[in-house]
């Protein structure tokens, strides 16, 4: 042992939660800031990314709900908790974007037709300041993006925040220099960029509320890595899918020798251990089927049905037992 505390699910979500919470407080003040600073400056840009900034403030809050409610236990009503919590915020938090970004692009857009007169030095001043708010939102959200949908939801928020906000600063630079059309045309280039990057975050959640199978992962890989489970002789009616950004699972018949619950169970344990390693599933469920278990003077076993892994194996539908 290291000394360091183990990372577990419930640590990582408290983790994620003080992060998120941090990350809301600055981007309030972010708010604060800009919207004084575009009324100063008479301009419209610092005031949308200020407003821009008091949305994502909102969907920080939902994460902040979000990954508190992750951390409740599960009930005789909720027997998964509120782990999908993450999930539907996150879904949120994408179409939210996607709305944002294409507000920029339209605004952006207008503002080539209509251009107005802004102090570009007030706006370079307070489009810095919520740069470097920004910047270091990012930086708190940044290690947890990796494994939490929806931290990567708001982490995506702040470094694109940060991103309009470089923009602004740039923007309050060229417009000191009496450059025209800067600002509409660096918004319009930062709303692409929001429509482009949510897409990924916008997939993957639709993905798991649907319960499709996680990225990269197949009911075939899965029915493989069981098949491969020395005591398996066939794998049928697989199911894969996910409960959360970090949790999946799975559930499979399974045709095994007729042996005692012992064996059955030391099986089951191979098996798990063996999908946690392989396809990182940590929920399995199995149903076993004994081969070849009828009674003498009984009808012959039937052909498996079909289903992801099935080779059409010879088993008995009257003995099945169930493992979790």
């Amino acid at each position: 042992m290291d000394g360091r505390e183990a990372e577990t699910p419930t640590l990582a979500v408290r983790r994620t939660a003080r992060s998120v919470a941090a990350a809301m407080v600055l981007n309030l003040g972010i708010f604060g800031l800009e919207a004084a600073g575009g009324l100063l400056a008479g301009s419209l840009a610092l005031v949308s990314d200020a407003l821009h900034n008091l949305s994502d403030f909102a969907s920080l809050a939902l994460a902040f709900l979000a990954v508190r409610l992750a951390l409740r236990k599960a009930t005789d009503t909720k027997t998964y908790g509120y782990v999908r919590s993450e999930i539907l915020v996150a879904f949120v938090n994408a179409l939210a974007l996607v709305a944002i970004g294409g507000w920029i692009v339209f605004e952006g857009v207008r503002r080539l037709w209509e251009p107005s007169e802004v102090r570009g030095g007030l706006v370079l001043a307070f489009g810095a300041v919520g740069l470097v708010a920004n910047v270091l939102g990012a930086w708190l959200l940044h290690a947890h993006a990796a494994k939490d949908l929806n931290a990567r939801a708001a982490y995506l928020h702040l470094a694109l925040d940060a991103g309009h906000s470089l923009g602004v600063v740039a923007g309050g630079a060229l417009i000191s220099m009496g450059v025209p059309l800067v600002d509409p045309i660096l918004s319009i280039l930062i709303g692409l960029l929001i429509l482009k990057g949510t897409w990924g975050v916008l997939a993957e959640a639709t993905n798991i509320l649907v319960e499709g199978a996680p990225r990269g992962l197949t009911a075939e890989d899965v029915a493989r890595c069981l098949r491969a489970t020395p005591g398996v002789l066939d794998v049928h009616h697989v199911h894969v899918w996910c409960l959360s950004s970090r949790r999946r699972a799975m559930s499979a018949h399974v045709v095994v020798p007729d042996q005692g619950i012992g064996a059955s169970r030391a099986l089951v344990e191979r098996m798990a251990e063996n999908l946690q390693h392989d396809c990182g599933i940590d929920h399995p469920t199995f149903q076993l089927e004994v081969a070849g278990c009828g009674p003498p003077d009984g009808p012959p076993a039937t052909p498996a049905p079909g289903g992801a892994g099935s080779a059409g194996s010879r088993i008995c539908h009257q003995c099945p037992q169930s493992f979790e």
